[in-house]
């Protein structure tokens, strides 16, 4: 992403880090490789063959959040809670509301994406933090501008308006205050809590987002601190968004009044596998699948539909609404028909992928009884 771009000049106010981040939550850091005719395929040198099939493996792994029901819904109450909040952390941050160490006088709630693997939770926290890094970086250029921005202060902070950080497995207090830390720049502070606090302050800090929560060892001292961790973050007016996929685990009744107060600030917001009960929710199905032709490069490939009505029902049975196992069905198996020189997937190239143990187990069992189905359908007319 270019620092200097014209349309939008506020984004010179953030790293180049985070620049790169808003692109790759937001449209992709691979380079489309376009779609080649059989012909020009052929006339291809071997190495241009073999760069072609590299570029397209990893545009293929790369695809985009799908636009769901589930997600815009998630997204909505994001920034519905996101707007609600907004005036209060911009009046903190240009009248030093907070101080290092000290509470807002208002204290933020703390949206919690739940759900179970593979649906999408973290794509769309980042999509949503990169949404509001931007929208936060034009509001102080604007604020810059007219005057009403305050300086950076006496540490040699950068401005990080939104965090973003995945988790680390067992990670204590201090492991995450250290590694919020270091994205501003101080990966060893001696004192971690008070600089995290000063440099919350200092960068402009609105939003952090701690993914993967399930990872943190919550039962006893370690997960009563860490739930501390995250009242103190409210406490200083910075929304704090969080991911996992056990929130009854994270919030279990050993830990006792501080569990208690978290679930009398933490807001749930969950995300489902994609169910594909009745005609609603097929006709969504295949809208995630229409995406999903449109995004593959492969030279032989059937028209549109091949998957989306063809293949649909195929598809849900094999992934059970995960996205992530549609993304490795349709990984796999474009990359078999790479290999093969057939470019083309078909059912069969479909069978032969495996799985995460989730969709796998079962998977045999659910197709033979989408074929008695079908039969039985067939039967009937």
């Amino acid at each position: 992403m270019d620092r200097n771009d014209e349309d939008r000049p506020w984004l010179s106010l953030l790293t180049e880090e985070d620049q790169w981040f808003i692109q790759q939550a937001t449209s992709g850091d691979e380079v489309d490789p376009g779609l080649r005719t059989p012909t020009e395929l052929h006339a291809m040198s071997p190495v241009d063959r073999l760069l072609y099939a590299q570029d397209r493996a990893d545009w293929h792994a790369a695809l985009p959040l799908m636009q769901t029901t589930q997600v815009r819904e998630a997204l909505r109450r994001l920034h519905a809670s996101g707007n609600a909040a907004a005036s209060r952390r911009e009046h903190r941050i240009h009248n030093s509301f907070v101080v290092p160490g000290g509470s807002s006088q208002h204290q933020e709630s703390v949206m919690v994406l739940n759900g179970p693997a593979g649906v999408g939770k973290s794509l769309t926290m980042r999509a949503y933090i990169a949404r509001e890094m931007e929208r936060y970086a034009q509001l102080r250029f604007l604020n810059i501008k007219r005057g009403r921005d305050l300086p950076a202060g006496d540490l040699d902070a950068v401005y990080r308006p939104c965090i973003y950080v995945s988790l680390r497995p067992s990670a204590t207090r201090v492991d995450i205050e250290r590694q919020l830390c270091a994205q501003y720049g101080w990966p060893h502070p001696t004192n971690a809590g008070y600089m995290l606090n000063r440099l919350i302050a200092i960068g402009g800090t609105q939003v952090i987002g701690l993914d993967e929560i399930q990872f943190i060892g919550f039962a006893g001292a370690m997960g009563r601190q860490v739930h501390n961790l995250i009242r103190d973050l409210g406490n200083q007016g910075v929304r704090v968004i969080l991911g996992g996929n056990d929130l009854d685990w994270v919030l279990q009744e050993q830990l006792g009044m501080v569990a208690d107060q978290s679930r009398g600030r933490w807001r749930r917001v969950d995300i489902e596998r994609l169910p594909y009960r009745d005609k609603a929710d097929r006709a969504e199905w295949r809208h995630v699948l229409e995406s999903v032709e449109d995004h593959l490069r492969l030279v032989n490939q059937d028209g549109p539909g091949w998957l989306s009505k063809e293949l649909a029902e195929y598809a849900w049975e094999a992934s059970i609404g995960s996205f992530r196992s549609l993304t490795t069905l349709i990984r796999d198996a474009a990359r078999s028909a790479i290999d093969d020189h057939s470019e083309r997937i078909t059912r069969r190239t479909l069978d032969g992928v495996e799985l995460e143990m989730t969709a796998e187990e079962g998977r045999d069992e659910r197709m033979a009884t989408m074929a008695r189905m079908r039969d039985r359908t067939a039967a009937r007319r």
